[in-house]
């Protein structure tokens, strides 16, 4: 099995941060927890994230649960005050099906967007590779150069593939907004259907409704 980041953390910390885990039984996907680093010198704290695995018959809540793992991680570090970040290779592999150019991607494309955000909250991002990890450590230099580009020359270089990705409609911290998520709401509902296939009169509705303690006018989304 390859040394990984995990691995090795729990080598460095021993039981301690598997004693402090037992306050976390239940973590959701993408959800962060935080626990002190221990003998972990160079870091002060050590920031878990469920991380996906990935499903062909899912991959669109696959990618979604990538981004918001590393969105969770950039909210978790705001609410404690931590300025710096340091990101294992294996936030990029999160499975052995997850095909590397999407979530590499993926990543860098909410950490650039996280970071249009909140630039002036975070000092520095870290991104840790193994030596071992050629293909990812490859892959990594050009996609860091399209998403920061180092100069003005790498930024025209890489303006036909950063163009590819903007393609892709995005929320405003980088996740993919599909169509089929999205709901076309209007104000001018007539009808509705009641559950019995049959089509029911919005009047009929509200004096339905308003029978119950909850009276629809006082409702709000």
């Amino acid at each position: 099995m390859r040394s990984t980041f995990r691995q090795k953390i729990l080598q460095e910390c021993g039981t301690k941060i598997l004693d402090d885990f037992k306050q976390f039984p239940d973590l959701e996907l993408s959800e962060c927890v935080i626990t002190d680093c221990y003998s972990l010198s160079n870091f002060r704290k050590i920031i878990h994230v469920v991380l996906p695995k990935f499903n062909q018959d899912f991959e669109n809540a696959c990618e979604s649960s990538l981004h918001l793992a590393i969105r969770n991680i950039f909210d978790i570090c705001l609410e404690k005050n931590i300025h710096s970040i340091c990101f294992g290779y294996e936030i990029f592999l999160p499975s052995n099906h997850f095909r590397l150019d999407k979530s590499l991607h993926i990543v860098l494309r909410t950490l650039r967007k996280c970071l249009e955000k909140f630039d002036k909250k975070f000092s520095a991002i870290f991104l840790i590779i193994e030596k071992s990890e050629i293909d990812l450590f490859n892959q990594m230099k050009e996609a860091l150069c399209v998403y920061f580009p180092r100069s003005f020359q790498e930024e025209e270089f890489f303006k036909d593939k950063l163009a590819i990705y903007n393609s892709l409609n995005v929320t405003e911290f980088g996740d993919a907004i599909l169509a089929e998520r999205q709901l076309d709401c209007k104000s001018d509902l007539r009808k509705f259907y009641d559950g019995k296939n049959s089509l029911v009169e919005i009047s009929e509705f509200q004096e339905f409704y308003v029978k119950d303690e909850d009276d629809i006018k006082n409702y709000k989304m």
